[in-house]
């Protein structure tokens, strides 16, 4: 949101950017905080993800500037192959310690291929369709899908205040997107 008003690609205001806050303050509720002791190697884990962040608003901005006309499918696939060579040498640094079997093989061959690129094409059309602001606040809810797929079928707990989180989320993400005034307009 930063990056596409500071390009002058996007008008933001400041209803949205209130979307995006109330949606921070909604994933540190549902995430919680760590049980882990708060060492180098954990501080450094979150400032690589922090930056993973930045790389990402980057990308998005400069995919709805500069690869408008260039059909979903493709930079789909450009972002898949990319990113495989990318994290390729990282075999290097974390090398795999067991293979995985068959069906471990067809349920990644599925969510990769199926799943995966589904939601990005259905990403990059929503980039052009709605710009990188919009398009990727919807990221937020990815957070309450997957704490919602633990309870389920892993059968974590899901406290009072994660639930509280997921509500505030989910309200962040329906100001960014402005939906209240879109219903009220058709």
């Amino acid at each position: 949101m930063l990056l596409a008003h500071a390009g002058g690609h996007e008008r933001i205001t400041a209803r949205q950017v209130g979307g995006v806050l109330l949606s921070i303050v909604g994933l540190a509720l549902l995430v919680g905080f760590p049980v882990v002791s708060i060492t180098p190697r954990f501080l450094f884990g979150c400032f690589l993800a922090v930056f993973g962040s930045f790389c990402a608003a980057f990308g998005s901005n400069y995919a709805a500037v500069n690869l408008r006309g260039v059909d979903p499918l493709s930079m789909a696939t450009g972002t898949f192959l990319a990113g495989g060579i990318l994290g390729l040498p990282l075999w290097l640094i974390e090398p795999i310690r067991a293979w995985p079997g068959f069906g471990d093989l067809l349920n990644l061959l599925f969510l990769g291929s199926v799943i995966s690129a589904l939601a990005y094409v259905i990403y990059f059309w929503l980039l052009g369709a709605i710009g990188p602001t919009r398009a990727i606040s919807v990221e937020f809810v990815v957070n309450v899908n997957g704490a919602l797929i633990g309870v389920v079928l892993l059968g974590e707990q899901f406290s009072a205040l994660q639930v509280l989180g997921t509500v505030t989320v989910l309200a962040g993400c329906a100001t960014v997107l402005e939906l209240r005034r879109a219903i009220r307009g058709r």
